[in-house]
């Protein structure tokens, strides 16, 4: 759960640009993953039949990956692409 309590010594300019890196960075992270997640299903149905089940379980681990990436962004303080945040996998 995010911290909502407001320290005005947390928004200073470059704190706030350093935030947003982070966010944007992270959102980037999470569309791969969801991208991962398409390209597994469009594999999955395009696979020969009697084998789509062998595919269900790397497509809900990269739904997964990607809802912990997308609930982690609310929790970047100060809200501001910084690579080091957060690791992807």
């Amino acid at each position: 759960m995010p911290n909502d309590s407001y320290r005005s010594q947390d928004y200073t300019p470059e704190a706030v640009n350093a935030g947003q890196r982070k966010i944007n960075y992270a959102l980037t992270v999470a569309d791969r993953k969801l991208v991962d997640v398409l390209v597994a299903i469009k594999n999955a149905l395009t696979a020969p039949p009697g084998q789509l089940q062998q595919h269900v379980a790397g497509i809900e681990a990269a739904i997964a990956q990607a809802s912990r990436i997308i609930d982690k962004v609310a929790e970047i303080r100060p809200p501001g692409c910084d690579t080091d945040w957060p690791t992807p996998g």
